[in-house]
């Protein structure tokens, strides 16, 4: 393959970016569709502002979540009370950006997956609240994997997404016109959709698929196209998927 559609959003996709290399990302033809905004809801605002102290634990699933969660601390001048807690995170962008902010972080190893997350929490403690920002209208396994063990979680909506705008759009299928994809990763579930939505004229039958983990395959599979390559579920195993496909 010679150029790859990657559609995922800026701040989460930065560690699949960095694990690429230089030289492996010229081959990536990134045009974001999932686009966010800064987004809370009032109550949720009031009622973490007023309890922050008594959470043991935050949890990040990615640089925008953490992004964000930190604009919300700065707003509500939270930035003491946040030191008080341990804070997990899956990446190593995520990381450094917690750190640049004063913020300590644990990556509990390379590689993570939320059930490394998960296992690193319990090898800590079995007690104590974890905090989990979030985006509105979308599921995540950590929170998921931390409600069936019976551990307190409490999801806090931290940004939204917002819809591209006609310029962006135009500019987006400007971009893929002039850039003539030979393959699309497709890296979730909703990314199928909005390639399709965004770039009808993408012939996705004459072009290499790749999915990012099983449950993208089946999805795909269910929408009748056919995957030409798997990776395991994580930004590491897509990035080393790539390489080999792009000859680096």
């Amino acid at each position: 393959m010679k150029t790859v559609l990657f559609t995922g959003e800026v701040l989460n996709s930065q560690a699949f970016r960095e694990l690429l290399g230089k030289e492996a990302e010229k081959h990536l033809l990134h045009i974001p569709l999932e686009r966010t905004r800064y987004h809370t809801f009032e109550e949720e605002e009031k009622l973490i502002a007023g309890s922050l102290n008594e959470y043991t634990f935050t949890i990040y699933g990615g640089l925008k979540n953490a992004h964000y969660f930190l604009k919300y601390v700065e707003q509500q001048h939270l930035e003491k009370q946040v030191l008080n807690q341990i804070h997990l995170v899956t990446d190593h962008p995520t990381r450094r950006f917690l750190e640049e902010n004063g913020i300590p972080a644990i990556l509990p190893r390379e590689r993570v997956k939320g059930i490394d997350i998960l296992e690193f929490l319990l090898r800590i403690s079995t007690q104590g609240n974890v905090l989990y920002p979030t985006t509105d209208q979308h599921t995540e396994e950590i929170p998921g994997l931390l409600n069936e063990l019976k551990m307190g979680v409490t999801e806090f909506t931290v940004c939204a997404e917002r819809s591209l705008t006609e310029e962006e759009l135009s500019g987006a299928r400007r971009e893929v016109e002039e850039g003539k994809p030979d393959g699309v990763i497709f890296h979730d579930r909703a990314s199928v959709n909005r390639v399709r939505i965004a770039f009808p004229d993408l012939e996705l039958a004459k072009v290499q698929i790749i999915s990012a983990s099983r449950g993208v395959t089946e999805f795909l599979e269910g929408e009748g196209l056919s995957v030409d390559q798997e990776a395991e579920g994580t930004w590491f195993s897509l990035a080393e998927l790539l390489k080999r496909e792009t000859g680096i």
